[in-house]
């Protein structure tokens, strides 16, 4: 991985995600919060991976929301929400 990409993992997991998390004891989660924390989680995976060129056609394609979780990703923001309860 690139020193880039890992420069804005490390931004995302020291800046951004705390701003999230902010106050995650105190208050209840529902399904919904839940599922938009994941969206959110995918989006900003996606801003900081890109897409990514296809090895046969040569064309830049999407990464789907399973190979950006298969990536190096640093936390799930509900899996450490749920931590810190």
């Amino acid at each position: 991985m690139s020193s880039t990409l890992v420069l804005k993992i490390n931004i995302h997991t020291s800046v951004i995600l705390y701003v999230v998390l902010y106050g995650c004891e105190t208050r209840s989660q529902t399904l919904r919060e839940e599922r938009m924390l994941r969206m959110y989680e995918i989006s900003v995976l996606s801003i900081i991976f890109g897409p990514t060129r296809d090895e046969v056609t040569g064309k830049r394609i999407k990464l789907r929301n399973e190979e950006l979780n298969d990536l190096n990703t640093p936390t799930n923001n509900v899996r450490v929400i749920k931590s810190r309860r």
